[in-house]
Order: C-alpha cells, then structure tokens, then sequence
C-alpha cells in the first residue's frame, strides 16, 4: 500500500494457537466464543502479522515474529504454523535480511522478538533495533510473572554487538513515523505510527492484539498493567475512528489493512477494500 511518500507492506509469519480464555481475559467464553471458535483444547487461531515500511532510501520492520529456535515440543504447545519465515517473505520480495535499515520492537515477547537473532547472530546485521529503554530494562531482569514471555538469546547478542537502539518515549524514526509508548500490555510497550500524505497508518501491536479485541474490555489476560492499556486504547481507538487511520492488527489471522466504523458506541473493523 502507498502511504504519502512511502510503501506499507503486511508480512506473515505464519500462525499459533493460545487459550482464548488468556487472549480474553475477563470476558466470558460465551461471549468471545462469538467471535473466534475455539478448539477442542479452548484455543484460539492467531495469526502474526509484521509490517515492512520502504521510504527514504530506508527499509523498516516492525517486529520480528517468532523466529526459527524452537523446539518440535514448543511447536505443538503453541500450535506455531510457518513460523520463522520472515527471511523467504522478504526474499519474495527482493530484500535481504541484510537490507533492512531499522528493526523495531514493539516489545521483546518472545512472539514478537524471535526472530532477532538466530545462532547466536542477529539475523538482521546491518539494522538498528529500536526499543524502549524499560522494555529492555525489565526483559533484562524480568519478574517470576513475566520471565516465560523473554527469551535472552533474543537479546544478548543485540547488546554484545550494540545493534539495539534505546529510546525513552515517543521517538520519529523518519519524517512521519513515529514509535509511541503505550505501555499496558508491557511496561515498554510502543505501537508505530504512519502519517505521510493525507494517510495515516496505525499498528497498535499488543495494545489491540486482533479485530475481536475493539470492544474497550476485550483486553488480553497476559496485559501486566490493564488499566493502562484501557486508557491508551480508548484514546487511540477513538482518534483512529474520527481521523480515518488505518489499522494493521498484529494477530489477526488475516494480514490486512482495516478501518474503523462504530456502531451502538462500539468499534467494528472494516476490511479497507470494502470500505473505499
């Protein structure tokens, strides 16, 4: 998709399947089982969408996904499907690994931050990893409620060679994109803005994990701070709908460009070719 004076394109990563339950938190089986069928074992179909930013004489992706170190065992758990694919969709492409100017991290999950290093080597060697300074200061020294979601060999080898870009805040990466701390799902939570031309294209990562998740409530069980990601969902929900942005859902299975409508007070996705 042309956005202004850059190219926005959804890469997948393939897919995973987790309880629903946790991806729902509070709300009852009988009312997010609406939306999303869950399998014999009350998981849900998740997909992991990433995004490649082109612009400037500069390329940019916007999460890494799960990566390729995991276990048959970890697989099966997880249901992963086409994980650790991020490489040949580039290819497909025409873009090495090694093209990529700046990787940014919307957190360091382990979905979202697997595929940072492989072997002990960054997989994207000449990029600068862009985080949020207490996101890397707690998936350094992570608590016994958090430490199963990082994974060290994601981010010691960034630190060993310097790759990672620390930044405290709302950060412009280049003219129109912006990182914006969210906080919430993590303490370091940042989703990426897109403003060029009269286009706006948001991707609120783990603050709005899917389409399912638009009703206010619907938060994730694995948010560590709820309250936070209520308030700073309500506020960009409510600016993507009067402003016509264009929302990218990290973990909807389907990789696509959407757009906001409202209806009785709640926000419903519209797939963008529908809408335009």
């Amino acid at each position: 998709m042309k956005v202004g004076e850059y190219e926005v394109r959804v890469i997948s990563d393939g897919s995973l399947w987790l309880d629903g339950g946790a991806m729902f938190g509070i709300v009852p089986k009988v009312l997010w089982s609406k939306l999303t069928k869950p399998d014999r074992k009350n998981r849900i179909h998740l997909g992991i969408s990433l995004l490649l930013i082109e612009g400037h004489g500069k390329k940019i992706l916007v999460d890494t996904g799960f990566g390729k170190e995991w276990s048959e065992k970890e697989r099966k758990i997880y249901g992963m499907e086409d994980v650790g694919m991020v490489e040949k969709r580039l290819q497909t492409l025409g873009i090495d690994v090694s093209d990529i100017d700046y990787v940014v991290n919307t957190h360091l999950h382990f979905d979202h931050a697997g595929g940072n290093c492989v072997d002990g080597e960054p997989v994207f060697k000449n990029a600068k990893y862009i985080i949020q300074k207490q996101e890397l200061e707690v998936a350094l020294n992570p608590n016994s409620y958090s430490a199963s979601s990082y994974r060290k060999g994601d981010l010691q080898p960034l630190i060993d060679r310097k790759q990672f870009q620390v930044v405290d805040g709302e950060y412009e990466i280049l003219t129109g994109i912006k990182l914006l701390r969210t906080d919430g799902h993590t303490k370091g939570h940042q989703a990426v803005l897109i403003q060029s031309g009269r286009m706006t294209v948001f991707y609120p990562a783990d603050l709005v994990p899917t389409r399912f998740h638009l009703n206010i409530p619907y938060i994730m069980g694995y948010d560590l701070y709820p309250e936070k990601t209520v308030e700073m969902k309500t506020r960009f929900l409510e600016q993507g709908f009067r402003e016509k942005w264009i929302f990218v859902f990290e973990h909807n299975v389907d990789a696509n460009f959407w757009r906001l409508e409202k209806k009785n007070e709640r926000f419903k996705a519209q797939l963008l070719e529908d809408v335009e």
